[in-house]
């Protein structure tokens, strides 16, 4: 199962913003770890990588860019 976690600096600008933009965010990133984000293109001929970006919001007035580490199976 994936989760999501802020970096320090991330979590620091999450705090600056506006609380209608945390949930967004929020729910947008609850979104993804629903799906398997080691599988995730945004189109078929993209290739494979580890870094994401997604544009958020009722507008998309908001942009999130993430890096995705592969699962640590050791612990299965």
């Amino acid at each position: 199962m994936y989760h999501w976690e802020a970096d320090d600096i991330a979590g620091r600008q999450l705090a600056d913003l506006a609380a209608e933009a945390k949930r967004t965010l929020a729910a947008l990133m609850d979104a993804v770890v629903i799906v398997d984000p080691m599988d995730y293109q945004r189109s078929p001929s993209e290739p494979r990588k580890p870094l994401r970006t997604l544009y958020f919001g009722a507008q998309n007035e908001g942009l999130v860019t993430f890096l995705v580490y592969p699962p640590d199976t050791s612990s299965w």
